[in-house]
């Protein structure tokens, strides 16, 4: 396998539409190990308190609606 600095090296060199693909690629796989991990957040309730919390601000009325 490569090393960082290889791979570095190597994108340097990229032509400007290779370069884009690239980008584009690692925007998309980092959005979705993202999904993954608040999916996975989720599941494990490291979420609740946030849900409580707008639960509560509802029930309040002081919910901001977006």
């Amino acid at each position: 396998m490569p090393s960082i600095a290889e791979i570095q090296d190597a994108i340097l060199v990229l032509p400007t539409e290779d370069f884009a693909e690239l980008r584009k690629w690692m925007s998309d796989l980092d959005w979705e190990r993202w999904d993954g991990q608040v999916h996975a957040d989720s599941a494990a309730g490291r979420l609740d308190v946030l849900l409580d919390e707008a639960r509560a601000a509802r029930q309040d009325g002081t919910l901001i609606s977006l």
